[in-house]
């Protein structure tokens, strides 16, 4: 239970025993989700798709709520993870908090062991606490950073990721060797490398990252990518990095001007760009690039 100190945690009864109640609806173990990972900024994805913060804090590490369970009032209750705390000579409360922490070796997962009383009071601070998705105390105005995992949601979700990650890791084990260079020049990658070496980088991607793995083949976007790198490297089309757009190699003229903003490279631009209404540049590319010599536009 949250440690009554002074004018914090000061909770009504009805209150304590609502949340008491839905600790032990948990059973043994509750997990959080934290949603503070972020796409890796290395487009190979060779540490996976998302990378996490070496060390989350969780803020504030203090709060209000409105206790609508007091009996005849509402009463605002400050709400916190009390350390330690001590009276100074004026009779003034001094309090140090303890923190609620996520290294990046969880991956954004807090588990709490409700049998230990220091986890049982973080789960009942995470209850209330104004950054929790969906919670009864939740803050509107701010935006939910973490939620707690719904065990019987999660196992089917898991269920559901393996049967991707079964058919991902089919995909890749039923590569060609010419379908696997073309998917390393769709990824960017050292596609002159032996097969064995690629075989193994794209199992490993389909491993790791199952449904993006899966959403790339699915669709024409390994097709379109690949080409462009081969298109690149023959020299009938280049990028130039000054104005930020693809040009014919032969007469310099434009292709396509890109938006430099955003977190995707040039090609997967381009990529998008061929697809969405340009399909006859994109046929043009492809036949040239496929020329038995290097051929201008």
């Amino acid at each position: 239970m949250l440690q009554k100190i002074g004018i914090y945690n000061d909770l009504s009864k009805s209150l304590i025993d609502k949340l008491e109640k839905r600790l032990e609806s948990f059973g043994k173990v509750v997990r959080y989700r934290f949603e503070i990972e972020r796409e890796n900024p290395d487009k190979t994805y060779h540490d996976g798709r998302y990378i996490f913060p070496n060390m989350y804090t969780l803020d504030p590490t203090n709060f209000k709520i409105s206790d609508k369970d007091e009996t005849g009032k509402t009463k605002t209750v400050t709400i916190a993870l009390v350390k330690d705390y001590q009276y100074d000579e004026r009779n003034n409360l001094k309090i140090t908090y303890r923190k609620v922490r996520v290294n990046g070796g969880q991956r954004g997962i807090l588990r709490l062991d409700l049998e230990n009383d220091e986890d049982r009071e973080t789960c009942m601070f995470l209850e209330l606490h104004p950054k929790i998705s969906g919670g009864e105390y939740a803050d509107k105005d701010k935006v939910p950073v973490f939620k707690r995992i719904d065990e019987n949601a999660e196992a089917t979700a898991k269920t559901e990721d393996r049967s991707i990650r079964r058919k991902a890791m089919n995909i890749a084990g039923d590569m060609k060797e010419d379908e696997l260079v073309s998917f390393a020049q769709a990824m960017q990658w050292d596609y002159t490398v032996s097969p064995l070496i690629l075989k193994n980088m794209v199992e490993d991607l389909a491993e790791t990252e199952s449904k993006f793995f899966s959403d790339l083949v699915a669709g024409k976007e390994v097709e379109y990518r690949s080409t462009i790198k081969q298109a690149v490297d023959k020299g009938v089309i280049s990028f130039d990095p000054a104005d930020y757009k693809y040009i014919w190699t032969g007469n310099n003229m434009t292709i396509a001007i890109l938006s430099p903003v955003g977190d995707k490279s040039e090609l997967e631009k381009f990529s998008e760009w061929l697809q969405h209404g340009n399909e006859e540049i994109y046929n043009k590319i492809k036949s040239l690039t496929k020329a038995d010599k290097k051929v201008t536009a």
